[in-house]
């Protein structure tokens, strides 16, 4: 089960996001916030729904089926503390 986090800024829109996800390798992950590199394991991740925003409730994370669900990805640990909704 996916841990359910969300955060006070919309996934892809850092700041800096296209810049920072641009240099990243052809195999490196990038904060779904600010783009930069996330190594694994994954401490953060967060599930995207409606073709950008964040998965409300467990039941948004698990309807792998929905048109606009994007899947889980990384969040550095500076946004995930900079961000998350507590």
């Amino acid at each position: 089960m996916t841990t359910l986090n969300r955060y006070s800024i919309y996934p892809f829109s850092g700041p800096r996001y296209s810049e920072n996800f641009s240099k990243l390798k052809d195999d490196e992950p990038g904060c779904a916030i600010c783009g930069k590199p996330v190594t694994k394991p994954y401490v953060h991740t967060a599930t995207v729904v409606g073709g950008g925003d964040w998965a409300k409730d467990q039941a948004e994370v698990e309807d792998t089926q929905d048109p606009g669900y994007m899947g889980t990805w990384p969040i550095g640990p500076n946004c995930h503390k900079k961000y998350l909704i507590k």
